[in-house]
């Protein structure tokens, strides 16, 4: 079993994947420090930036059903050693996870212990995934849970870049840059849908004042009520002489990870919910080849195989990637975790 001094050498952003993992276990009932009995009906979300590293929890206590924000700490007293009882970004906190209990003052949250035998089994189980899914042609890969994680892995990853470059240059400039960049990694690449590679310049020339720049504009403004339909008028929409294929890619590489990034909680269920349904308009020969048993019907399929065949060939996860913009903003700010 791991021990807590062990718990202190594990990344905090890695333990929260795995706490997190473990609390959205359907109709499990746990008991509080105070012995209440609560039940997670939704672990929120994960939040990378500032603040509680749960927001919108949701949960049962009492027959009553409570909602706020989550914080994980591996001891209780880092909530002291953090000033986060002086920070009003955590008063909306109901729920204090963590791994020891060495602090019995509260500060009007429950406070949760999570038994360090059973974040031994989740980590445990996660090593296991990982090992299983290098090995090649297992079928763990084709799994429909396991591939889903993959690809929303990829678009956390790639959201969380587009947020950053958002908040520096402006919305905007940023999905211009975003897919110039698209457009440059992809146009040289001779398997690429032929649109992309024809015409980059046009939809570089055209894109500041197209009906993707429009959508975002609405998006902020909160004119957008149905996603999935104007999502898909936007793929009807030409940018310049690019097919429908290339404006697909440029969709879901350059715009949906800053839509994702700016829009907020109920915005990204809309965003999502197309993201989900979008039918693939066409096959990855290089996924075909590596992973020739895989179905690509959907654009999520193929996302998800992308970020897992992404992660095997750089020898690293999502986790260790997000920790160095997310520390580098922590240095920067003078936040303490």
């Amino acid at each position: 079993m791991i021990s807590i001094a062990a718990a202190e050498k594990i990344p905090e952003i890695y333990l929260q994947k795995l706490i997190r993992r473990l609390l959205v276990a359907p109709g499990m009932t746990r008991n509080t420090v105070a012995g209440e009995s609560i039940q997670l009906l939704s672990v929120g979300e994960w939040n990378l930036d500032k603040g509680p590293d749960f927001l919108r929890i949701a949960l049962m206590r009492n027959a009553d059903v409570e909602t706020g924000d989550a914080e994980f700490h591996r001891r209780s007293s880092d909530w002291l050693a953090h000033g986060h009882h002086k920070d009003p970004a955590y008063d909306r906190v109901i729920l204090h996870i963590v791994l020891d209990n060495d602090c019995q003052q509260v500060f009007g949250q429950s406070t949760l212990v999570i038994p360090l035998e059973e974040l031994s089994t989740a980590l445990q189980e996660d090593r296991r995934e990982l090992q299983s899914l290098h090995k090649e042609e297992r079928s763990d890969v084709s799994a429909s849970m396991k591939l889903q994680e993959y690809a929303l892995r990829r678009l956390e990853r790639k959201s969380a870049a587009a947020l950053e470059l958002a908040e520096n240059i402006g919305m905007e400039a940023a999905i211009i840059e975003l897919t110039q960049s698209f457009l440059d990694r992809h146009s040289v690449r001779k398997r690429r849908p032929r649109g992309i590679r024809a015409s980059a310049e046009a939809i570089m020339a055209r894109l500041g004042g197209s009906a993707i720049v429009d959508f975002l504009r609405q998006m902020l403004a909160g004119a957008i009520d149905d996603f999935p339909s104007a999502l898909d008028h936007l793929a009807e929409t030409r940018v310049a002489g690019e097919g429908k294929a290339s404006r697909i890619e440029i969709l879901i590489n350059a715009l949906l990870p800053l839509a994702l990034g700016l829009a907020s909680r109920e915005q990204r269920v809309g965003l999502l919910l197309w993201f989900w349904s979008l039918p693939s308009m066409h096959q990855y020969g290089s996924l075909k080849r590596k992973f020739a048993q895989i179905d690509q019907d959907t654009v999520w399929q193929q996302q998800g195989l992308l970020e897992y065949y992404y992660e095997c060939r750089n020898g690293r996860d999502r986790v260790a990637e997000l920790l160095i913009p997310y520390n580098v903003r922590r240095k920067i700010e003078s936040i303490q975790l």
